[in-house]
């Protein structure tokens, strides 16, 4: 009640616009918890439609591009994801989870070049991100690049001891290698 109370008096003295504003900022945040609900339960074109909403209100909401590209490329619409990531890349380029979502997007789409020159981006950008090191290693080991993956895991793993991601990727290069014990 008091919250209440002292929101009230904080659009009184602010004025009627500051109400739209308020009222557009609340909207955004419910939209933003539904595309998460909607991602934690895989139900990927419904986490888009939220990310649109948010988007439709408050185009300057840098997560709601990689949430809405991640969500798209989930879904299988890759065309679409890139038109979006590469928009958020362009209003945000040093934004790392726009970078990583469309590194992890370049992955899905089997392009394995694009895949690796983004991973290698957010590498250089972000190199205290695991996921850098677990997106382009499974990019070379998917190019049958094994030795190139298990050594830039190495590092990973150098960087990111406790990694479980970084190991279970060794595991699938070993794997693909048919190295097994």
């Amino acid at each position: 009640i008091n919250s209440k109370r002292r929101r009230d008096r904080r659009l009184a003295q602010a004025g009627p616009g500051s109400l739209k504003e308020e009222t557009r900022e609340d909207e955004t945040r419910a939209s933003v918890l539904s595309a998460r609900r909607a991602a934690q339960q895989g139900d990927w074109l419904e986490a888009w439609r939220c990310w649109e909403a948010v988007l439709a209100r408050s185009p300057q909401h840098a997560p709601a591009y990689s949430g809405g590209g991640n969500a798209l490329r989930r879904a299988g619409r890759y065309r679409e994801a890139e038109l979006l990531l590469a928009e958020g890349a362009e209003r945000f380029p040093d934004d790392e989870q726009i970078a990583i979502a469309r590194a992890w997007l370049a992955n899905a789409r089997r392009d394995w070049t694009a895949a690796l020159t983004h991973w290698e981006a957010v590498r250089a950008r972000s190199p205290h991100l695991a996921p850098a090191y677990v997106g382009a290693g499974d990019a070379l080991r998917a190019a049958g690049r094994y030795a190139e993956a298990e050594l830039l895991l190495a590092e990973g793993a150098g960087h990111f001891p406790d990694n479980e991601q970084i190991a279970i990727a060794r595991a699938w290069v070993a794997n693909a290698r048919g190295d097994w014990p």
